[in-house]
């Protein structure tokens, strides 16, 4: 439980013990306030999970887009050595004729 959520609970309970209220009452609200803060815990935890999974999701995503511009840029590099290659079979081509 976080430093807020546990002085605001305290206060709530601080609250509730300087009322008038039937120790029966007073149990329930503590239960209730207790249910409320393990529902915010778990509500934490569950987007923390969706944030990582969209962070997991967002890197597997960049992976991908390098690593088509890797295959981009042998594709580039091979084009020009059949470019090169192209040539000098020309040269050697009319060298002969």
């Amino acid at each position: 439980m976080t430093e807020c959520k546990q002085e605001q609970l305290e206060r709530a309970r601080q609250l509730l013990k300087g009322a008038p209220l039937p120790a029966e009452l007073f149990d329930d609200v503590e239960e209730l306030l207790q249910e409320a803060d393990d529902a915010i815990d778990e509500l934490k935890v569950e987007l923390s999970k969706q944030r990582l999974g969209r962070e997991q999701e967002r890197l597997q995503h960049r992976e991908e887009l390098e690593d088509k511009d890797d295959q981009r840029q042998e594709l580039k590099v091979e084009m020009i050595e059949l470019e090169v290659r192209e040539a000098e079979l020309l040269k050697e081509l009319r060298l002969r004729e």
